[in-house]
């Protein structure tokens, strides 16, 4: 169970994100609407320091630990769009679920996603 000082912490982390994006995504509405060359420096610097702040707050985020299985397949994305495409060239969309050419398309698939390293 997390601690109360991390929940916190992240919780300031993401509404901190979350106002910087928001300010960021202001800024160039902001420029255009800018009355002077002033107000025009002023806005851009505020947008420098909030992309700054967003990137620092972002970089210094703790990674999170994840569950990953210990053995990782080795299918290349190379190989897996070519059997994507050998198997159900662009059309699988226009087919129902229940579909048996389907069905075995799709296990060949899982097939060559699961097979063991050579």
């Amino acid at each position: 169970m997390p601690s109360n000082w991390k929940v916190s912490t992240d919780l300031f982390r993401e509404i901190a994100k979350i106002v910087l994006g928001i300010v960021l995504a202001i800024v160039p509405l902001a420029l255009w609407v800018a009355w002077s060359e002033m107000v025009f420096v002023i806005i851009l610097a505020v947008g420098a320091v909030a992309m700054i702040l967003i990137l620092a707050v972002s970089e210094t985020e703790p990674e999170v630990e994840q569950n990953r299985p210990k053995q990782v397949n080795k299918v290349t994305a190379t190989e897996l769009i070519a059997e994507m495409h050998r198997l159900m060239p662009f059309t699988f969309h226009h087919r129902r679920l229940d579909d048996p050419r389907l069905r075995r398309k799709f296990a060949a698939l899982r097939a060559l996603m699961r097979r063991p390293d050579a």
